[in-house]
């Protein structure tokens, strides 16, 4: 494994439909002893998936970020559609992405951020798209499932579209909570 992240998500996605949920194998907690602190369990919970239905895995999570990675390409492009760039441009910004070399090692260490930018791309597509406020902010709050770093750049988001967009700015904070309220639930409850 190229990655000790990677490995450690991997070892993580086997525990998800278990009797013995996102506890880790290696020492990597800061705050348990025995459930994981060190990573959110979004990019876990949908390695899981992808692994129980193509079998476990470690190159499993290579595909699962090159196939978040079109996403993500293909909604950064309608973003930038939205605020009336070229088509052309559009996708040559969008496609961009791909020479960030951090970006690609971390689509092929098999690593969270992949998921992270997608989920932060869709919520911004929606409030950019003028629409669907609320499901933006519960996907903005996902962000924090995947990666903890993404809470503050999705916290700030919403707080700067809400100065724009006043009377959604409840809806986009509601989603937000709601969407990140699965990490409170389970670090209160373990």
């Amino acid at each position: 494994f190229p990655s000790h992240d990677r490995r450690g998500y991997f070892e993580l996605s086997k525990t998800i439909f278990s009797n013995n949920f996102y506890e880790f194998n290696t020492y990597r907690g800061y705050f348990s002893d025995v459930k994981s602190a060190s990573f959110p369990f979004g990019y876990p919970i949908i390695l899981a998936l992808v692994n129980n239905v193509f079998g476990f895995e470690p190159i499993n999570a290579v595909y699962l970020n090159i196939m978040l990675t079109v996403m993500s390409i293909y909604v950064l492009t309608k973003i930038l559609l939205q605020l009336d760039i070229s088509c052309k441009l559009a996708w040559l910004l969008s496609l961009s992405l791909l020479l960030y070399f951090p970006y690609m090692d971390e689509i092929y260490s098999g690593r969270s951020m992949p998921l992270a930018i997608f989920l932060y791309l869709f919520g911004m597509y929606l409030i950019v798209a003028n629409k669907y406020f609320f499901i933006a902010g519960i996907f903005l709050g996902f962000t924090a499932l995947a990666r903890f770093d993404y809470l503050v750049f999705s916290l700030l988001t919403i707080i700067y579209y809400s100065f724009f967009y006043k009377e959604h700015k409840l809806k986009l904070f509601i989603g937000f909570f709601l969407g990140i309220s699965p990490w409170i639930l389970y670090r209160v409850i373990s």
